[in-house]
Parts: C-alpha cells; structure tokens; sequence
C-alpha cells in the first residue's frame, strides 16, 4: 500500500518522466516548452524583420522623375524602352510630366520629383543661387538640336535679322551670346543694341509666321517646324554650341537612397544602349509617339549621342561655359564655383 501512495504522490512531471524509461530527467522536460517558446518568438522576431527590410527595400526603390515631354530629344529614350530597364532593376519609377529642363530642375529642388534632367545653362544659374542640388552624369550630347532660323537669303555668319525670337534665360538665349561671340559681335547684345523677342518655345514657329519675329535660335522640334515656313531656312551647325543634358537629383536622395538612384542610372544606360541597337527603329517609334510626320527626325535624328556618362572635366566645361555668358548677360554678377554640384565620386562605374 506504500508503494501505491508514492506512487498517487508523484507528479504529473515525474509521471510523463518514468513514461520516458529514464532516458530524459525531469529538469530537461521542463526546459522543452521553454524551448520552444524561445524558438517561436526568435522566429517572430526574424519573420519582422524580414518583411520590415523588404518594405524599406520596395520604398527606397521608387523615385519620380521629373520628364520634359515636349522635345523628342529629351524623351526618346523613355519612348522606346518605356520603363522596362528600370522595372527590371527593381525601381519603381513614377513620372511627373513637365514642359522645360528648367521645370524639371525647379521639381526637383522644390521635392516633387526626386531625379530631373536638365540643360546647362540652368544649370550655371543654379549655381550662383547654391540650390541644392547634385549632377549625376549625363545622357545625351548634341551640336544640331539647335540652331538658327532665319531668311534664306540672308548670309550666313552674319547677325540675325531682328527682331530675334529667343527664350530667356535657356539655351536659346544663350545659344545666341555664344554665336555672336564667335563672329565678334557679342557687345550688341551686351549693350542692348539687338531687339529680342522673348517667347515660349511653342510660340516662336507662329511668331515667324505672322512677321512678329524675323528669326530665331530654338531648339527641336521648334527648329524644324519653324524650318517649315515659307522664306526661312534652319542651320543646325551654325552655332557650334554644343548641348548636354545633365540628370540631377539632390544630395538627400544620393545619400539615403543610393540604390535607388543607382538603378535609374543604369536602367537610363540601358535604354539609350536599346535605342542605339535599332536606330531607324527607334526613331520611327519617336515620330509616331509625337505625331511627326515620316523623317521628320531625319535631318537631327544621327547626330544625337545617346549614352549615359559622367565625366567631371566635361561637366565642369560645359556650365562653366554658360556661367560666363550668364554673367555676360547680367543674370549673375560673378561666375559661380560649380563644383559642389559635382559628387565626390561617380555615382556609376562606367565600363
């Protein structure tokens, strides 16, 4: 009767410890549900993290860029490759249509566009102002996408016939001081002696039409379609003013989201390499999406450089080239450092 009561006494441990036959002592049964305890909340805590790493990577891989439509030149790449080499590089890339590289600039200093692309010269303006902003390297390079529009008869290397329709403070404007210069004649313009008609881009075509402008240094399609008119003719090697276009974003975004930026650099390195493949086909699908007729991009279209590039020397070249005549033009009143706009190292290798 003993051996019973010892045995109505034990545990329900001790119990399911003789069922194990001696093999586990009862201190190791007591840890088994502790341990699995530790294991699930271990789990838990891992599984949080997983999903809060992945939520940061989907986040830090979305930026918008501020996307110029109205020129051909500016958006043929992200015409022909649309946003696939970006999607396949894992960024999500929104766009955020507007008219001007300055309107792109202006986005992204402002914070509604992460990445701009943009000319020089507002650019060398920029500069004097200490925006914020940083140049990632560019992807186009072109001597024809601007030129002069004038009278067929009038001679070339000679001033403009007056008045001459412009748009200030962009490359048009500036475009024109660098073709004066070259034929000596820059006072004219630095001393008032030239009328200018200052215009949006759009304008300037119907401008020479109706007489108010006699002619014009614009940009494409501007160019060619003020080429259009009766009487007038367009030289695009004229001015021998040479035109990049500079992608920019602002120190923050490189700082904090670098993987993000580094996948649009290489998704736009990619797109202007798909667009460079198939040429004709490329700008055949560029026609279409804006409506020109046939081979009209066929007097600019093989003179356009696509490929994306970071060069500081080029950099520094080109908008200290504009900050000059910025200066000559009495935008700014000294000639800006513009290397704080360059990041200490490329943001992508090149080959």
């Amino acid at each position: 009767m003993a051996r019973n009561t010892r045995n109505l006494r034990r545990t329900p441990f001790q119990n399911s410890a003789q069922t194990l036959k001696g093999r586990a002592t009862l201190g190791q049964i007591v840890r088994l549900p502790v341990i699995l305890l530790v294991f699930l909340i271990a789990g838990a805590v891992l599984t949080g993290c997983t999903d809060r790493t992945a939520r940061e990577s989907r986040a830090a891989g979305k930026l918008t860029l501020a996307l110029p439509v109205a020129d051909w030149w500016t958006a043929a790449p992200f015409i022909v490759s649309q946003k696939a080499p970006f999607k396949e590089r894992g960024l999500e890339l929104a766009t955020l249509e507007v008219n001007s590289g300055l309107a792109s600039k202006n986005a992204v200093v402002a914070g509604t566009a992460d990445i701009g692309i943009s000319a020089a010269a507002p650019l060398a303006l920029a500069a004097a102002s200490g925006e914020e902003l940083v140049i990632l390297g560019t992807y186009l390079h072109s001597p024809t996408v601007i030129g002069i529009v004038r009278p067929s008869e009038e001679v070339v290397g000679s001033v403009p016939s007056e008045p001459i329709a412009v748009v200030p403070s962009t490359i048009s404007e500036f475009a024109l001081y660098h073709y004066l210069a070259r034929i000596g004649k820059q006072h004219l313009l630095e001393q008032g002696q030239i009328r200018q008609l200052q215009l949006k881009p759009p304008d300037i075509p119907t401008a020479l039409r109706n007489g108010s402008a006699k002619s014009a240094v614009i940009w494409e399609p501007f160019l060619s379609l003020s080429e259009e008119q009766p009487r007038l003719k367009a030289d695009r090697t004229e001015l021998k003013y040479d035109v990049s276009l500079y992608i920019i974003t602002r120190p923050s975004i490189l700082a904090n989201r670098p993987e993000a930026v580094r996948a649009f650099l290489e998704g736009i390195d990619i797109a202007c390499r798909r667009l460079n493949e198939k040429p004709e086909e490329s700008r055949l699908q560029v026609e279409r999406h804006f409506g020109f007729s046939k081979n009209f991009l066929s007097p600019t279209w093989s003179s356009v450089e696509y490929r994306y590039l970071f060069s500081k020397d080029s950099l520094r070249s080109e908008i200290s080239r504009d900050a000059e005549i910025a200066k000559k033009l009495g935008y700014i009143k000294a000639v800006p450092s513009i290397d704080y706009l360059l990041p200490q190292n490329p943001p992508l290798l090149q080959n």
